[in-house]
């Protein structure tokens, strides 16, 4: 007969400093000690316990796995103070504690893993670097990508829904004090029914659900996320275990970035040879069959790909006795062909980089621009922004749901510059990290370039791939800013984050080129201020230059099919 599973509620962790944490305990009642998985959480350690769906754990307990969630310093059951994005000090102390805590209880037999997804990742990736003795695997999920300043640019998903959503849990630790305002509540709950209305709020720093007391201000919330991203990342090379990544192709941006960083510069040689990646065709909240207005089949979902499966292999092989046969490096969904595919590495080594240049009419061709002279203008104003459809987004019930959707309502916009290939004659297989390569200009002192990789289908709906945005002021590498004068001709690289999609025959290669995708993204106001303190913007005159010289292309990564068809029938 299979074990009974006990559940314990509540239970008492106290850190180096005293502070009481609790944890929930889902375990196998066996007289032998077991293996445990922790997930330390912000978002209530009861409700996770019941949703976790990457690995549940009541499928864990019955694979002969304890499962710990706990909550996280002054979160929910937890006493303490929150430590906003604490992930550089505090998440690193209390998760080196509590994996070391979970290591000598008495029905643990001293092996430990992590897991858990998004800000729950940084947890896991957090403790990781602080090298507890007792940890020998994590399975961070839905992580974000190493450069923190995309997700600083998201407004409805993070800036104002994720903070509203963590606003609430703030309030109620204030009520329980006696410190009641009903007004705060109301601004929280603002936020969450209608982001997409609160996110017009000018200037920045107003932003109710950063004005409530306790929460971060605008400016702080932003530098805290720059700060602490860019603190766990640069210390992933203290990481000694393996880790599982699993994200999608529509999840904010990304995450394949830190996975080639641990394979590069893991501690040792587990972390860097035998992590592991899955891609499915998900965002960061939906993890079905259905994504955008596509389907992808009945095993696109989490539990139809295996991935709870995955996990628990994963963790057997690292935390028990090792599973067999040993994984494939790399495991993708491909969608337009909807089928999971397996590689050595990402990107696949077998990639080819692959131009498409920007021509006159709209064309992208395989062939280098003639012209001396050429570019595409329009004007971009933060009054009468493009609206966000479709894009990598934090889905918390605001107006920008990721996923493919038709684009075509954007594209007839006249901010909205769009070139397109020509009908492919085989199916063309985009596996890996595209870039948009841009020459541009603009008359403002700073501005914003955004790109859009869409697939073009035989009946002309354009759905959108991958996206992608820079701000002029920042550095190609986002961290250092720089000063572009009005009218400068300047190259800008716009990465495009991880894609895995088969353009069929008779599709179409697309790119759109704007300035703005609202309220997914906050509007750059073109004034070249700091971000939060401006209540109003300017029109800027943006021009996008193709020709010798300033050659702006799309760069993709080819795994199978020829992209040039003679460069016909283009437009």
């Amino acid at each position: 007969m299979p074990d009974a599973i006990r559940i314990e509620r509540d239970v008492e962790m106290k850190a180096r400093d005293g502070v009481i944490l609790r944890a929930d305990i889902v375990r196998p009642e066996r007289p032998d000690r077991v293996p445990a998985i922790v997930c330390r959480t912000p978002y209530d350690k009861a409700l996770r316990l019941a949703s976790y769906a990457h690995l549940r754990a009541f499928d864990a307990a019955a694979n002969g796995f304890a499962v710990v969630f706990q909550d996280i310093r002054g979160r929910f059951a937890s006493d303490g103070e929150w430590a906003l994005m604490g992930w550089d000090q505090v998440e690193r102390a209390d998760g080196y504690d509590c994996v070391e805590w979970v290591a000598g209880e008495p029905w643990c037999d001293g092996r430990v893993g992590m897991m858990g997804g998004s800000y729950e990742a940084l947890n896991a990736l957090a403790a990781a670097e602080a090298r507890p003795p007792s940890l020998r695997a994590i399975a961070p999920a839905l992580v974000g990508s190493a450069n923190a300043r995309m997700t600083t640019r998201m407004l409805e998903g993070v800036v104002l829904s994720w903070s509203a959503l963590i606003a609430i849990d703030v309030i109620e630790k204030r009520a329980a004090r006696g410190q009641v305002d009903g007004a705060d509540m109301g601004k929280a709950m603002g936020a969450l029914v209608d982001p997409a209305r609160i996110a017009t709020t000018l200037p920045l720093d107003e932003l109710p659900p950063l004005t409530i007391p306790g929460m971060p201000s605008f400016r702080e919330l932003t530098e805290r996320l720059m700060a602490s991203s860019a603190t766990v990342t640069a210390d992933l090379d203290q990481i000694e275990v393996p880790a599982l990544w699993t994200t999608g192709w529509w999840d904010q941006a990304g995450g394949s970035d830190l996975f080639r960083e641990v394979r590069a510069r893991g501690a040792t040689s587990a972390a860097r040879e035998m992590s592991r990646l899955i891609v499915g065709p998900w965002s960061h909240t939906q993890h079905d069959v259905h994504l955008g207005d596509l389907g992808f089949g009945q095993l696109a979902s989490l539990q139809g790909g295996g991935i709870g499966a995955a996990h628990i292999d994963f963790f057997t092989r690292h935390l028990g006795a090792a599973a067999d046969p040993s994984p494939p490096t790399v495991r993708y969904f491909l969608t337009g062909t909807n089928a999971w595919r397996d590689d050595v590495d990402w990107p696949p080594p077998s990639g080819v980089a692959t131009p498409l240049y920007l021509h006159s009419d709209g064309a992208l061709l395989t062939r280098a621009p003639e012209a001396t002279a050429a570019s595409d203008h329009y004007v971009y104003d933060p009054a009468d922004p493009v609206p966000s459809i479709g894009f990598r987004a934090l889905n918390l019930g605001g107006s920008t749901v990721p996923g493919p959707f038709d684009q075509r309502r954007v594209e007839s916009r006249g901010d909205v510059l769009v070139y397109t290939s020509a009908a492919l004659d085989t199916t063309v297989e985009v596996v890996g990290d595209p870039a948009v390569e841009l020459f541009v200009s603009t008359d403002a002192p700073d501005t914003d370039f955004v790109a859009k990789l869409c697939d073009v289908d035989s009946h002309g709906i354009s759905r959108n791939i991958a996206d992608g945005l820079v701000r002029l002021c920042w550095s190609d590498d986002g961290r250092q800013p720089r000063e572009v004068a009005a009218g400068d001709v300047v190259p800008v690289t716009i990465a495009l984050g991880l894609v895995g999609h088969a353009f069929l025959p008779g599709h179409r290669i697309r790119l759109q080129v704007t300035s703005s995708a609202f309220p997914h993204f906050d509007r750059n106001l073109n004034t070249g201020n700091p971000p939060g303190s401006e209540t109003a913007g300017m029109p800027a005159k943006q021009a996008v230059y193709r020709c010798q010289g300033s050659a702006s292309r799309l760069m993709l990564p080819v795994l199978t099919g020829r992209v040039d068809q003679g460069d016909r029938d283009a437009r």
